[in-house]
């Protein structure tokens, strides 16, 4: 019995067609660790501390391992203008390795060249294979810094996250045109260093604003604050990192003026977005939110 021209047609194409695999699923669960660390200006004291929070992550089997804003550099004007850039991008390729032999995640802060006068005030994450995933340079720097110009959108084992810098969680439209590109997570790394008068004054502040923006969003958000100086200082970065789910409830946090870590496992699927995606049914705001998507950079 002969086929029919279309039959032959069809059994053709099913024949030829491309085999495809399916993409692995994103985890049901992803852990990630926050290590609060001191930020100095020893570059290698810095960098030593980042190996063993590295190595503890681990061993509490986290797959992201998150550090505060410029955590290896060092933060202040007169440190960053002292850089050795060698030096610390010595450092940057050692952490990549201890990623890598850990088979984890890192997301660290750094100051990093930029081309210009001034670096970039940078969040750097390195892939569980030791290469470098993507960077973000914070948008509202200080002074000393050049300010970036993209917003961040990433994968975690196949979750899309994105990453902002401390002064920038005062901008809420920084994660917002993320989580309309997918984000799940923000990881939100900073350095909160204030007088301690204006440290106790702004405490509450800085973590209702992480709260609005998991809520307001309807993602996960993690931070790793800095911590310290813990000696012989006038001004201070008090710490508190915490872990905040997309109902807006903190379910981890850390205390004040300690170095220390914290894991905890997050479910992605938790992360509904709702409220961030209702944004593109507000019309006359739906043509400038399409707009600020263009500046969402993908790796």
């Amino acid at each position: 019995m002969r086929l029919n021209a279309a039959l032959v047609a069809i059994v053709s194409s099913i024949v030829t067609a491309p085999i495809t695999v399916a993409a692995e699923s994103p985890p049901e669960v992803l852990r990630v660790a926050s290590v609060q660390m001191e930020v100095t200006a020893d570059l290698e004291r810095n960098r030593d501390r980042i190996f063993k929070g590295i190595e503890s992550a681990a061993l509490d089997g986290a797959r992201m391992v998150v550090f505060p804003e410029t955590v290896l550099s060092g933060f202040d004007s007169d440190t960053v203008s002292k850089i050795d850039w060698d030096k610390l991008e010595a450092g940057m390729a050692e952490i990549a390795k201890h990623a890598a032999a850990n088979k984890v995640y890192v997301l660290y802060g750094t100051a990093t060249r930029s081309g210009l006068e001034k670096p970039f005030n940078s969040a750097v994450l390195i892939g569980p294979n030791g290469e470098e995933i993507t960077r973000y340079h914070k948008m509202a720097p200080e002074g000393h810094f050049q300010p970036g110009d993209h917003l961040a959108l990433f994968e975690i084992d196949g979750i899309p996250a994105t990453v902002i810098i401390c002064h920038d969680e005062r901008f809420p439209e920084l994660v917002r045109l993320p989580v309309l590109a997918g984000a799940q997570i923000c990881f939100y790394i900073s350095y909160e260093i204030n007088s301690l008068p204006d440290a106790l004054r702004k405490m509450d502040g800085y973590r209702a604003q992480l709260i609005a923006r998991a809520v307001e969003n309807g993602i996960w958000v993690v931070q790793s604050n800095g911590v310290g100086p813990l000696e012989g200082s006038s001004s201070v970065s008090l710490g508190q990192s915490r872990i905040i789910d997309p109902g807006g409830t903190v379910v981890s946090e850390l205390p004040a003026l300690k170095d220390d870590m914290m894991a905890h496992d997050i479910r992605p699927a938790a992360a509904h977005r709702r409220n961030g995606l209702e944004s593109l049914e507000l019309h006359p705001l739906k043509e400038w939110w399409e707009d600020g998507l263009k500046k969402v950079q993908r790796p």
